[in-house]
Formats: C-alpha cells, sequence, structure tokens
C-alpha cells in the first residue's frame, strides 16, 4: 500500500479539495513525469503517463503516492526534482478521493 503523506502545513484548500484529473492531476504529470525519456511512449521507463488510464491505473496500483512522496520511497520520481508540496498534496487528495476521472 501508499505510504501515508507527513501533512504539509499551511497548504490552501485549492491543494487539498475539489482536484480536478483532467484540470490538476494531468498537468502536472504532463509536465514531470510524461517527458522525453521519461513516462512516455518508447521510452525506457514503464508506464506511458501521456494517457490517462495508464495514470490512474499507476494511482491506483498504490505506486504513485509512494514514489512522488520521497520520503517513503527508494526511488523517487520525478527524477528532476521534488513536486512543489501542492503538487504531492493533489496527487494524494486525489489518490485519496479513489482517483476519480474528472
Amino acid at each position: 500500500g501508499a505510504v501515508p503523506l507527513k501533512p504539509f502545513a499551511n497548504l490552501p484548500d485549492s491543494c487539498t479539495s475539489n482536484i480536478s484529473f483532467s484540470k490538476q492531476i494531468m498537468p502536472i504529470i504532463t509536465t514531470n513525469c510524461a517527458i522525453r525519456g521519461c513516462h512516455v511512449s518508447g521510452s525506457i521507463k514503464p508506464d506511458d503517463f501521456t494517457l490517462p488510464a495508464t495514470v490512474i491505473a499507476d494511482a491506483v496500483s498504490g505506486d504513485m503516492k509512494n514514489r512522488v512522496n520521497w520520503t517513503g520511497s527508494n526511488n523517487p520520481m520525478p527524477k528532476s526534482g521534488l513536486l512543489t508540496p501542492c503538487q504531492i498534496s493533489k496527487i494524494s487528495s486525489w489518490i485519496d478521493a479513489g482517483t476519480p476521472n474528472n
């Protein structure tokens, strides 16, 4: 299972509530994960994150939450550097809400 995130202090509600997969999660994934050499078709990395269904499946498995958490993973992602506390909270909140395709 996924490692619970330590809560980040003083985040606005927009980082934790009413998270939209299409408007908030996919843009984070597209900018930080579905990039050349990483989670795109034909890359050496598994999972093509240009496909929304693949992103949802990876989130459901618990792997995504563990990897973006950094403190709970031995292979943290993205390799380019930490996501912001707000981005991590959005992903975590979306997963905790059942990964709705909204």
